[in-house]
């Protein structure tokens, strides 16, 4: 499982909308504003998925940005303290 923090830079006139967008989604577990332009936000995802939920977040209308604070994958360490690397992602020679 993995933990971010982020922040969706917005028009006022869309935070609104966007919070109520946030508050459907399941891998939100909380969500408020930050500042009239700003919405804080934590995720709660298995870290496989993290990569493609943070893109479709960004792709939002209402984003105009999104920031990543922070990002804790300790869960998903393997013995050796280190993250196994998806079998998606491109290996290089």
């Amino acid at each position: 499982m993995a933990i971010a923090g982020i922040v969706i830079v917005h028009s006022p006139q869309d935070q609104k909308p966007l919070l109520t967008i946030l508050g459907g989604m399941a891998s939100i577990f909380e969500a408020s504003p930050a500042s009239p332009e700003k919405i804080a936000a934590s995720v709660e995802i298995p870290a496989e998925e993290l990569t493609g939920f943070l893109k479709r977040l960004a792709e939002l209308p209402q984003a105009l940005d999104l920031e990543l604070v922070f990002v804790n994958y300790e869960d998903d360490l393997d013995e050796n303290g280190f993250i196994p690397t998806p079998p998606e992602a491109k290996k290089y020679d």
